[in-house]
């Protein structure tokens, strides 16, 4: 079982299609020992950049480990990079206007932009319903519906959390996999 997908841009618009960059033991391990946790590093994005943060995963850059947080404003897609020690904003620039995207993503967007749960939200719900600790988030449609999956780890296992981007709770049984093992297995399909 893979963790989730990363919302991915291309010509055609949004996929939902590569595995998010969180894939080893040693980039949950990271992740989880950060002075700056993945909520917070949502946080810190959404206030530079007056933008709706829709995914954050920890990736390699420079051989240093740092949060990208992928965000929406009213009229571009935006990817800003924060440092997991610090906090800060090292880079943000635009990914893609909304415009040049296919019409069903930009309702998509808009919608998730004016949901009453934030991403920061969705992970600390995440957290609370699993006891785990959020390590990744991404949107996706699930059974129909806008939400949020979170991906927690508790106790060297991940399990994905969605969460209804509208009521705020989470929506389905959380499915574990164990962190060190499956962690980069293959994509499953997503519902």
């Amino acid at each position: 079982m893979a963790l989730m997908a990363a919302v991915t841009v291309s010509s055609s618009g949004l996929a939902v299609a590569a595995p998010l960059a969180t894939e080893t033991a040693k980039e949950v391990a990271l992740t989880l020992h950060a002075k700056v946790s993945p909520i917070e590093a949502v946080e810190k994005a959404e206030q530079y950049s007056k933008a709706h943060a829709f995914e954050v995963f920890a990736r390699k850059e420079k051989m240093e480990t740092v949060y990208e947080v992928k965000a929406v404003n009213a009229d571009a897609l935006l990817k800003l990079i924060v440092d997991p020690t610090s906090g800060a904003v090292l880079k943000s620039k635009q990914i893609t206007s909304l415009k040049d995207l296919a019409r069903e993503h930009q309702n998509e967007l808009h919608e998730l932009a004016a949901a009453k749960t934030t991403l920061a939200d969705a992970m600390s719900v995440a957290e609370t319903s699993s006891g785990g600790k959020a390590i990744e988030a991404s949107y996706k449609m699930h059974e129909g519906k806008l939400t949020y999956a979170v991906v927690v780890e508790k106790a060297g296992r991940s399990e994905t959390v969605f969460v209804d981007a509208e009521l705020g709770h989470a929506v389905s049984p959380m499915k574990s996999s164990s962190v060190s093992g499956e962690m980069g297995a293959k994509e499953g399909a997503a519902k």
